[in-house]
């Protein structure tokens, strides 16, 4: 987990028992964490560096948006 949502004590209590898990690791610093991602994502749509690295996003969850007018 990263991010500063995740100091708060009750959003690591709710994700401990979402996933059944004991214990939640917070390994990473979030500032270092996000700026190395956009950096590699910049560099990935630089079209003047050449990046071997694929980035494959998925989610097993279906999006559904509804608007109300």
């Amino acid at each position: 987990m990263f991010g500063d949502a995740t100091r708060t004590p009750i959003i690591l209590d709710v994700t401990k028992q979402l996933f059944w898990k004991k214990d939640t690791m917070r390994t990473l610093n979030s500032l270092d964490t996000l700026a190395k991602g956009a950096s590699l994502q910049a560099a990935i749509l630089n079209p003047q560096f050449k990046i071997e690295f694929m980035i494959e996003e998925y989610n097993p969850l279906p999006v559904n948006l509804q608007y109300q007018f």
